[in-house]
């Protein structure tokens, strides 16, 4: 789905701040491999965590720590539910756990079809991710 010019890295740090560098099970980084040689992204066009025992975690506290961040798709595949969320638009919510949330969510199941942001042209099967 996605080709030249991003980066797709699997269980890797991320850089959220001095103190925090969450590892996403699958971030789609713009730029090459080459282009981190020296430092971890800061920057990502699509986060995925793929969750059986940790969805309320990734829900909540991972949710709320990437849109702080400012990364625009947090997709969470959710395989107790079998079903794909999609996280989208972070604004600012004091309630949540690091101050931020996405105002939009929504739920796919396997027969649905769903584009990244950053490839809204490339939609896939969500059949295709659930295993």
């Amino acid at each position: 789905m996605f080709g030249l010019g991003y980066y797709i890295r699997q269980q890797k740090p991320f850089v959220v701040s001095d103190i925090s560098e969450p590892e996403p099970d699958v971030a789609v980084i713009v730029g090459q491999i080459r282009d981190f040689t020296d430092a971890h992204p800061t920057e990502a066009a699509l986060f995925v965590e793929i969750a059986d025992s940790s969805v309320t975690y990734d829900r909540t506290v991972k949710q709320s720590l990437y849109a702080r961040v400012g990364v625009t798709d947090y997709w969470i595949v959710n395989l107790v539910d079998r079903q794909l969320e999609v996280y989208r638009q972070p604004v600012a919510e004091p309630d949540a756990k690091y101050g931020f949330c996405y105002a939009v969510s929504e739920t796919y199941q396997a027969g649905q079809m769903v584009a990244p942001l950053a490839m809204s042209e490339s939609a896939v099967a969500v059949s295709d991710i659930l295993p």
